[in-house]
């Protein structure tokens, strides 16, 4: 190969990871938080919604949130109960969007659809984790890398000696 084939796959390799960014609309770990607590200071979701702190991140502490969306959220009750987690891997942000989606529909159901909503949140005790891993979130949503997997934790050899 030659050194101008050399150079010009070099420029394309920096073009092709400076022209990475993730769409905006995409939800961050803090907007996550911010959404979920405002939701939790409304009176009309006080008897439905519900949020539990099931874990903290590895390196940086980060809480993990979990929603309880139920008829009577704030007790346990005999009912079946269903867990959706949005992101584990890093790179996961479509599932974040696609539970927190779903979160705001057994919110505010359209009302096509408020009578099996309603039968759901009546008759099930539905957990919602819109992230597992909110330091590999923040890693890809800070654009460091897009292609990120796994939190912040180093594995390699050479770190755990």
């Amino acid at each position: 190969m030659s050194q101008l084939h050399k150079i010009i796959l070099f420029l394309f390799c920096i073009s092709l990871s400076k022209s990475q960014e993730l769409d905006p609309a995409y939800h961050s770990n803090i907007e996550i938080n911010a959404l979920i607590d405002s939701l939790s200071n409304l009176q009309q979701y006080e008897n439905i919604f519900s949020v539990d702190t099931i874990g903290f991140s590895s390196n940086e502490n980060l809480p993990i949130l979990a929603v309880k969306i139920s008829d009577n959220a704030h007790v346990r009750e005999d009912e079946p109960r269903v867990l959706f987690v949005g992101q584990v891997h890093a790179e996961e942000v479509l599932g974040v969007e696609v539970v927190l989606d779903l979160m705001m529909d057994l919110l505010q159901p359209d009302p096509s659809d408020a009578n099996r909503i309603n039968i759901l949140v009546d008759y099930l005790e539905i957990y919602i984790v819109p992230t597992a891993n909110p330091e590999g979130l923040n890693v890809v949503h800070e654009g460091l890398d897009l292609t990120f997997r796994k939190n912040k934790t180093d594995f390699s050899p050479l770190s755990l000696t």
